[in-house]
């Protein structure tokens, strides 16, 4: 199916009340490793290790807001680390991030260049037309990317018709990116609110998998993109964004800029430096 809906559920809604969500499709050809990308992935981390220590790493808004978020669903996130603070307590620790492939090694230098969890899955794989953020239930069923069986009960979860596919701790193994993967669909979770850190992080995810025509954006991309990558839009907390890619490249959003549910026609991103006003032409719905 080729259409997918992302929907928010009360769950989340009143765990966090101002959750503003970005998802990003893209079509690519995988590689396993590119030295180029791993030169900015080292040059972040020498800039966190300059700022940061272990112990206040928790003052980065986009990880002391998912923490938050754990505890008010009711999971501990000193036992249960979300991935976003599992990544930038390795690097502060001096440890070098694992090589996984490109596509997912992308997604990790956002989320240690903005403090996001990002969940990157294999659209091919996803089980029906519907993705839900809600919250694990006890005894619920999830494999953890190389983590084995992962107890899930009180985490925020993002499920399609089979099950969940990926939590702020670890993805599904069943969804997972690998080197056979073509297209891909990849949420950011912004449980501090701030559309604009959102709105950046995607454009840092653009400049690193475009693909243009020069060689040197060519060595930019990484090898990574090959036809298409769209940004589908903010999700905020109370709001759904659709994907369909067939269709040519367009931003769903619904945020505290539109008191009613809507669909906007083809447009960039939001303007980082005008975030009181919507640039989108909205249809209601």
């Amino acid at each position: 199916m080729e259409k997918k809906t992302l929907v928010v559920s009360e769950q989340i809604r009143s765990a966090c009340p101002g959750f503003v969500g970005g998802a990003l499709y893209a079509e690519f050809r995988n590689t396993e490793y590119c030295e180029a990308l791993w030169d900015e992935i080292r040059a972040k981390a020498a800039d966190l290790k300059s700022r940061h220590t272990v112990d206040t790493i928790k003052h980065i808004s986009g990880i002391e807001a998912t923490r938050k978020v754990y505890k008010a669903c009711g999971k501990d996130p000193s036992r249960y680390r979300p991935s976003n603070e599992q990544l930038v307590r390795r690097i502060l620790q001096g440890k070098e991030l694992w090589a996984v492939n490109t596509a997912v090694d992308i997604g990790n230098l956002v989320s240690i260049g903005y403090g996001y969890s990002v969940g990157c899955f294999d659209y091919d794989k996803i089980d029906g037309g519907c993705i839900t953020l809600g919250v694990g239930l006890a005894g619920e069923p999830y494999e953890g990317i190389g983590r084995g069986t992962l107890n899930i009960e009180g985490m925020p979860v993002y499920r399609d018709a089979a099950g969940g596919i990926g939590t702020p701790t670890s993805d599904n193994e069943r969804t997972k990116m690998s080197l056979s993967t073509t297209r891909m669909l990849a949420v950011v979770n912004g449980y501090d609110g701030d559309a604009r850190k959102l709105t950046n992080a995607w454009s840092l995810w653009r400049r690193l998998t475009k693909n243009t025509s020069t060689p040197s954006a060519r060595q930019r991309s990484f090898s990574l993109s090959r036809r298409v990558i769209a940004w589908l839009g903010l999700i905020a907390g109370y709001g759904s964004c659709e994907a369909s890619p067939r269709k040519p490249p367009c931003t769903c959003f619904r945020s505290a800029y539109t008191s009613s549910r809507t669909i906007c026609r083809r447009s960039p991103p939001p303007n980082p430096s005008r975030p009181t006003a919507s640039p989108f032409s909205c249809a209601g719905r």
